[in-house]
Order: C-alpha cells, then sequence, then structure tokens
C-alpha cells in the first residue's frame, strides 16, 4: 500500500508541468486579443508600453498604481499605460478608475486569456515593452523607484 501511494505521488510530482512566464526580455509578447476597455478608456500611444496585471481592491495593487499614476502625471516619458484585470467592472475599486485617462487604460480580462497568455501567476506583475512587442524588462512593480521608468526608457 505505501509503495502504491509513493509512486502515485512521484507520478503526480513529476507528471504535472512547472509553470513559467510565458514572455522573456527580448521576445516577443503574446498578442492581446481583446478590446474590452474599462469605462470607454483607451489610452494615447506611447514608445514603450507598459501592461500592469492587477487586482484593483489590493493593497499593493493600489501603491503600484497609484505609482504609475503620478508618475505619468509627472512624466513627458513616452510611455502607454495598460492594466489588466479579471474583476467584474462593476467591482472595481474606485482607486483604478481615478488612474484612467490620458495615456493610462484598463482591460477587462474576462475570460483570463490575457493572464494565461503572460503565464501570470501573481498581482500586481508588470511588463514593459517597445513598439516592436519585445519585452525589455517585467517583475513586480513594487520593487522598483521612482525613476524606474525614466531610466528604462533613456537607454
Amino acid at each position: 500500500m505505501r509503495k502504491t501511494v509513493f509512486i502515485l505521488l512521484l507520478a503526480v510530482v513529476f507528471g504535472t508541468p512547472l509553470s513559467a512566464q510565458n514572455i522573456a526580455l527580448n521576445e516577443r509578447i503574446p498578442k492581446i486579443k481583446t478590446a474590452n476597455w474599462l469605462d470607454g478608456i483607451v489610452p494615447q500611444q506611447g514608445e514603450y508600453t507598459y501592461i500592469e496585471f492587477v487586482r484593483s481592491n489590493t493593497v499593493p495593487c493600489i501603491e503600484s498604481f497609484l505609482k504609475i499614476k503620478r508618475y505619468i502625471a509627472d512624466s513627458d516619458t513616452p510611455i502607454q499605460v495598460i492594466f489588466v484585470t479579471r474583476e467584474d467592472p462593476s467591482h472595481i475599486d474606485s482607486h483604478l478608475r481615478e488612474c484612467l485617462g490620458g495615456r493610462i487604460g484598463a482591460l477587462i480580462d474576462d475570460t483570463g486569456r490575457i493572464f494565461q497568455d503572460f503565464g501570470v501567476r501573481y498581482v500586481p506583475f508588470g511588463v514593459i515593452v517597445n513598439r516592436k512587442r519585445k519585452a525589455v524588462w517585467f517583475g513586480n512593480p513594487i520593487t522598483v523607484d521612482d525613476d524606474f521608468f525614466k531610466k528604462l526608457t533613456a537607454e
């Protein structure tokens, strides 16, 4: 009996595919196949696009998108911001809605397809891409300082 349980456990552990990010630096990101913009607000184009996966009512996400809103308001860096959430639009926190406009928009990923295509397992999670849709940075936006975007896009 113990031997059977051990063999089953090994089969589950080694037979389960390991999850990994579906993006890599200097590689093209998956196409985003939706036009479901929150409140119909489509952000202005930029030389770079920052995509951040969020849940609007969590403290780390709120801190992150408020920091980005401040940065965009105080900067002329040519960056477009797209927040992506799986939440029902009627349940989205007002902090996110207050950030929308100009170069900032939010997509509703009601099927979870965008999260899946990017391999996102936690929020907030951010990706910066250039005009060729190649990732130039990805990671946890909480770990970056206020000058991060300026430094990155100046390179």
